[in-house]
């Protein structure tokens, strides 16, 4: 684990000094920011443990419009858990961006269907960035939760990660290194409980 650990560090170090600061995350680590992806790109994610040797979780969205994205779980939908997942750049209010988020699953061994929306806001200061969301679930139980999060650019395209999720105050600090705005390499740690996962994103 510690070498595995040191190993993306050093990757990312060497990727310093590359790609462009008009990279926006549309996501944290977990939390989902206010940007989206630009229209006709996509995105392969894949988050895993470090600590387990469970199945890696794998994503693909679309910028399908300039306000715009979707996207789908691709280890859930192989698992018999199809699902779709949009959000929708609502504009920039002053200094903050707005989008709506909204998601649909459904379990095929369960036949049950699940159903959420929500809300996510961002802004930039200088090489901060900060982020805040709710989420309603609707289905099958109503439950209601948020999150707040940040990121900080202390280097060129490497950033340091945070945002905690409430009300339950499940925290995440971890880094991002990036290439070229096509590739993205994350490592965090969790607490409560502890843990510690890894990304890698992809776009083309």
């Amino acid at each position: 684990m510690g070498r595995s650990l040191l190993v993306f560090l050093l990757l990312g170090v060497t990727l310093l000094g590359h790609g462009a600061e008009s990279f926006f995350l549309t996501d944290v680590i977990y939390q989902p920011t206010a940007y989206i992806l630009p229209i006709s790109v996509w995105e392969l994610k894949t988050r895993f443990s470090l600590l387990s040797l469970s199945v890696p979780s794998v994503s693909l969205d679309y910028g399908l419009s300039e306000i715009l994205e979707v996207g789908t779980g691709l280890t859930a939908d192989l698992m018999g858990f199809p699902n779709l997942g949009v959000k929708l750049f609502l504009g920039w209010f002053g200094p903050v961006a707005l989008a709506f988020l909204g998601n649909t699953s459904f379990s095929i061994s369960e036949g049950s269907l699940y159903l959420g929306t929500g809300i996510a806001m961002s802004t930039i200061i200088g090489p901060l960035g900060l982020h805040a969301g709710t989420h309603l679930a609707i289905l099958p139980n109503l439950y209601f939760s948020s999150s707040i999060a940040a990121d900080y650019g202390f280097i060129p395209n490497a950033r340091i990660l945070a945002e905690m999720s409430l009300p339950s105050l499940g925290t995440r600090l971890g880094l991002l290194f990036r290439l070229f705005d096509i590739l993205s390499l994350k490592a965090w740690s969790s607490l409560f409980p502890f843990s510690l996962g890894a990304s890698l994103g992809l776009r083309f």
